[in-house]
This record gives structure tokens, sequence and C-alpha cells, in this order.
């Protein structure tokens, strides 16, 4: 008798994402291209920490758009603190808040997905 085994692979619709940033003090933003959610944490990671009033107030910023318009940003405010600011028009929501880095790679994971962040209830309306 033959024994089969068979492995069911487990597909994760990501949506279309692209990147965005800004360095200390400058007001031009440089627009990247779509990138894979891996590379998106590991961007996350090594974003520069923000300590105190930035230039012109413009600090070191990492963003994400979805094809669909939606946004999410990160500032990093110290090794593990993040200023997140995440807009969806389509269903009009706009917050912002501080979240732990695990946090907020959870609530990038979401948006890459297309879920609702888990950890929004942290985030104020703006």
């Amino acid at each position: 008798m033959r024994k089969f085994i068979y492995s069911i692979n487990l597909i994760i619709f990501m949506r279309q994402v692209r990147w965005y940033k800004q360095d200390l003090g400058n007001p031009t933003i440089i627009e990247g291209d779509y990138l894979d959610l891996s590379s998106a944490i590991n961007m996350l990671r090594e974003l520069k920490v923000t300590i105190g009033e930035p230039p012109d107030g413009i600090p070191w910023l990492l963003g994400f758009e979805r094809d669909d318009s939606a946004f999410i940003e990160f500032v990093k405010t110290d090794l593990e603190d993040y200023d997140v600011r995440y807009e969806n028009p389509r269903v009009g929501e706009s917050l912002m808040g501080s979240l732990k880095y695990n946090e907020a790679v959870n609530c990038l994971k979401d948006f890459y997905e297309g879920r609702e962040l888990r950890w929004k209830f942290k985030l104020e309306p703006y």
C-alpha cells in the first residue's frame, strides 16, 4: 500500500505596496518601488532614530502606500519606539500614536495583508 503525503500551501494575498522615505531636515520625499513584506520589515528595523526636535520639523520618516491610497508612516523615536501615522481614505480613518517595535511590525503586516490594524486601539484619530 502506498502512502501519499499532501502538503497544503496557504497563500495570503499581499497587496501591492510602495515605499517612500524622507531624510532628516529634508523636505524632499524619496519614492521607491514596490517592496515585499520582508524587505519592508528590514527597512523599518533599520530606520534611524529621530532625537529631539528635528531640523525644520522634518524627522527621519519611512512610509508605505498601497494602490488603494491607504498609507502608514513610521518615525523611530527610540530604539524600540515608533510614532505611527495611518490613513485609509476608503473607510475614512486617520490615526496616529506611538507603538513598540513588535506592534509596529504587526501593523505593517496587517497593512500589507489589507486587514484592520491589530494595534489600532492604541492610535488616536486626528
